[in-house]
């Protein structure tokens, strides 16, 4: 759905990141957060 409702596969075919996938995204935002110090409670 997600998918679908953002075209996301043109969208990143269009910016020639064809390997990019939204999981991928996910673990490099909860990286960044951990390493500039963020924490969960």
């Amino acid at each position: 759905m997600f998918r679908d409702a953002t075209h996301w596969d043109e969208v990143v075919a269009s910016l020639g990141f064809e390997h990019l996938r939204r999981h991928g995204l996910r673990h490099t935002g909860l990286t960044w957060m951990a390493d500039a110090g963020v924490r969960c409670t």
